[in-house]
């Protein structure tokens, strides 16, 4: 091996070593259970969300981030779920506390739940929609499957 390649290898492992760790990482945090979360505002989130457009950002303690709750971002991307879970899907409207992060600690404390599962919750609801905004076709419908199919 060449003096200049025997220097570089030694000073590049850390960072092989680090890319691997990152690979099994999200390998570990991919879930397992995936949830849709659709609907109008009460799917959303309005928990704490107070007049003057803004959220009081309390978070119940049955609302807590776990590592076991994923979401899928806007961006398309698993994240560590927290609320509010529709935070940038939700788009026009004060999001707050939903429904979503009880359902998915109630389902990871459930005796009928996979030993090691992580929950993915996949947001999509948008308040103020009517119900026929939500039929086969409509943009409603073809955003959330689209978000689903990640």
């Amino acid at each position: 091996m060449e003096p200049a390649a025997a220097t570089m290898l030694p000073r590049a492992l850390p960072i092989l070593l680090l890319l691997a760790a990152a690979v099994t990482v999200s390998a570990e945090r991919a879930p397992t259970l995936v949830f849709i979360l659709a609907g109008q505002s009460n799917m959303g989130g309005r928990g704490g969300a107070t007049v003057g457009n803004h959220w009081d950002g309390v978070v119940p303690p049955e609302c807590a981030p776990s590592p076991r709750t994923l979401r899928l971002s806007p961006t398309l991307r698993w994240e560590e779920a927290r609320e509010p879970l529709h935070a940038g899907v939700d788009a026009g409207n004060v999001v707050g506390v939903g429904p979503g992060m009880p359902f998915a600690h109630a389902l990871l404390r459930s005796p009928a739940c996979p030993r090691g599962a992580v929950v993915g919750l996949i947001p999509c609801a948008q308040g103020g929609t009517p119900i026929a905004n939500w039929s086969r076709g409509s943009e409603m419908y073809d955003r959330m499957v689209t978000r689903a199919r990640v």
